[in-house]
């Protein structure tokens, strides 16, 4: 786990969609109160960074972005790249996590290296959004300082501040109301004298106390291993399926990382057995893929998860789980999450097939009977959440993946509860040992 620090560098904006009201040129100032807007949902936004280093992070800061939103950002040396096939194309959910409100996101890509194309292009696909508009307060672009060989230090205070004042008149009291804002103080230790004098002492006196920086005190760069498409909304539209016309409300409750993307998955009928699926496509080899999925602890009935490879020699395996105890059907199939079982199994592929598959049944055997998953009678819903597929026999962090995304980033769609867009009202930098430098800084959010 490791910090870094973002200087937005500036930019030049090759092409925007939005309301004169909130041009893009809004997008280059750190009054996030200043916003870009676009009554287009699927806003296409091109822009030329002026960073005199190779770029390894790009933000949205402060969007009316919902979490199974989509985002795509492409980077090139020419404009033609971002408009084509451009060395760096990924696409991402729009965040992860908890926000404090609904124009509070970020979205975060931090790259495994960094890329010397200074063209970027950022296109969203918010279709359905209820605000009717695409909104953004700050784009950042630039190249990070990191503390690559230790994470932040002891003694972490994170302090909210509320400048609100009250007055008393005539025996009554009222409030001067402003916004709230978040200090995070830390130190970040065990940097290098390389990267001291190569990136922080550029970026901390680039920002002095003026100019708002990107911080972000912990983050874990890591390959996306989900196979599965769009496992937060798990829309139609996106390779997911059903059978048996089971009843489906999507974003109905909240996820284990706190984002509205559960599912309220129902069985209504006597005499069949509807489920949820969703497919992966997978190489003809021989080797294990592990399924599991998250559902919510509540006092409903038996729900059963099946793993299976398909297009060749099919395998299955199933565990039936009762969501009320956690008893199973199945040895080593369920590990308690918090308010969720999150509950898996693995299955052998032959060599032959070429699908992995996930079935969730919300109401497969008789309540209190999860040795029993053949009665069809079973009725009644369970919420299900992050669903996943990966390859190998052991269970992993969940990763969401993105609709039409072919490069997804665990890091990309990273948990934005502790990702500050502020300013620095503090930066000592102190000589800790030969070689060796520690930073105590301080980041007061714009707007909590």
């Amino acid at each position: 786990m490791a910090a870094f620090v973002t200087y937005p560098e500036t930019f030049t904006i090759i092409s925007a969609a939005a309301q004169t009201t909130a041009p893009a040129v809004n997008l280059l100032t750190d009054d996030v109160g200043l916003i870009y807007r676009s009554t287009t949902l699927t806003p296409t936004l091109t822009v030329l960074s002026g960073s005199p280093t190779p770029i390894d992070t790009v933000a949205l800061v402060n969007t009316n972005l919902r979490c199974f939103d989509a985002v795509r950002i492409r980077i090139g040396d020419t404009q033609t790249d971002v408009d084509g096939t451009a060395p760096v194309d990924i696409q991402m959910p729009a965040w992860s996590g908890i926000k404090s409100s609904q124009t509070k996101a970020m979205t975060v890509l931090r790259l495994p290296a960094p890329v010397a194309g200074k063209y970027v292009r950022i296109d969203i696909t918010a279709t359905g959004h209820p605000d009717g508009y695409v909104q953004i307060g700050r784009v950042v672009i630039g190249s990070s300082a990191t503390n690559q060989f230790g994470a932040i230090g002891q003694d972490v205070e994170v302090t909210i501040n509320d400048g609100s004042e009250s007055y008393d008149y005539r025996g009554n009291t009222g409030w001067d109301k402003y916004a709230k804002t978040q200090s995070f103080k830390a130190p970040v230790n065990w940097i290098t004298e390389q990267q001291y004098r190569r990136d922080w002492h550029r970026t901390l006196t680039s920002a002095g106390n003026s100019s708002a920086v990107l911080f972000v005190p912990s983050y874990e760069l890591k390959t996306n291993v989900n196979l599965l498409r769009d496992s937060q909304t798990m829309a139609s539209a996106n390779g997911w399926t059903t059978s048996g016309s089971p009843s489906w409300v999507r974003n109905a409750d909240y996820a284990p990382d706190g984002s509205l993307t559960a599912s309220v998955i129902g069985d209504t009928s006597t005499t069949v057995q509807p489920y949820a699926l969703g497919s992966a496509s997978i190489p003809t080899d021989v080797t294990t893929y592990t399924v599991s999925v998250f559902v919510k602890k509540q006092a409903g009935p038996i729900v059963r998860l099946v793993a299976e490879v398909t297009g060749g020699t099919a395998a299955t395996a199933s565990c039936s789980l009762d969501p009320a105890t956690g008893a199973s059907s199945a040895a080593n199939s369920v590990v308690d999450a918090g308010d969720y079982w999150r509950v898996y199994r693995s299955v052998n592929n032959s060599g032959a097939n070429t699908n992995a598959r996930i079935r969730c049944y919300p109401a497969y055997a008789e309540p209190g009977s999860v040795s029993n998953p053949s009665a069809a009678t079973a009725v009644g819903s369970n919420t299900f959440a992050a669903p996943q597929i990966t390859a190998g026999s052991g269970l992993v962090d969940w990763c969401p993946t993105s609709q039409t995304a072919t490069a997804d980033t665990h890091f990309a769609a990273m948990e934005q509860n502790d990702a500050v867009f502020g300013f620095i009202s503090k930066a000592t930098p102190k000589w800790s040992a030969p070689y060796w430098w520690n930073i105590d800084l301080t980041v007061t959010s714009t707007s909590l």
